[in-house]
């Protein structure tokens, strides 16, 4: 049911595809992990605070390029600019041994909670010179846990910009 209603089913599912892994017959007993408890709350959070409205977005693409919306990220910081509004974020020591993909992706999300509100309603072409993070972004899954954690809470943060 899930996975018919909602396009960001990817996202909220991966761990309780994961857990499916090696399972040979329906009647396999899987446990529910943490995570998958962790993803219903999410989508429970989400149902508990959604006013049920939805509204068609806008079909045409918009291209960050066209709203001057940038982000990049180094093992350092990350920054992102839109139009002549900026950020930037500089990383303690411990995420400098972080893979830069996740790197790259959190400066996308921080990008929308900075420039969301600009965003709103919009279909946007996100630009990215990380082709693992463009992978992601089209699939909004990933088999890295730490760039799952980041992609849930894009969608979650997408689910109520656009259906606030």
């Amino acid at each position: 049911m899930g996975q018919r209603c909602n396009p960001t089913r990817q996202t909220f599912l991966r761990r309780m595809i994961d857990s499916t892994r090696g399972k040979l017959s329906p009647h396999d007993v899987i446990s529910i992990t943490d995570g998958m408890r962790k993803d219903l709350a999410l989508w429970l959070q989400f149902f508990r605070t959604h006013n049920g409205r939805t509204f068609f977005i806008s079909e045409q693409k918009i291209l960050s390029s066209d709203l001057q919306l940038y982000t990049d990220s180094s093992k350092f910081a990350c920054g992102g600019f839109l139009a002549s509004r900026w950020f930037q974020v500089q990383f303690h020591d411990e995420w400098k041994a972080k893979d830069i993909a996740f790197l790259e992706l959190y400066a996308i999300v921080v990008a929308i909670h900075v420039f969301g509100h600009k965003l709103a309603n919009h279909r946007t072409v996100m630009n990215t010179d990380n082709m693992a993070i463009v992978h992601v972004l089209n699939c909004q899954t990933s088999r890295d846990p730490q760039i799952m954690m980041l992609v849930r809470h894009l969608v979650l943060l997408l689910l109520h910009s656009i259906l606030g």
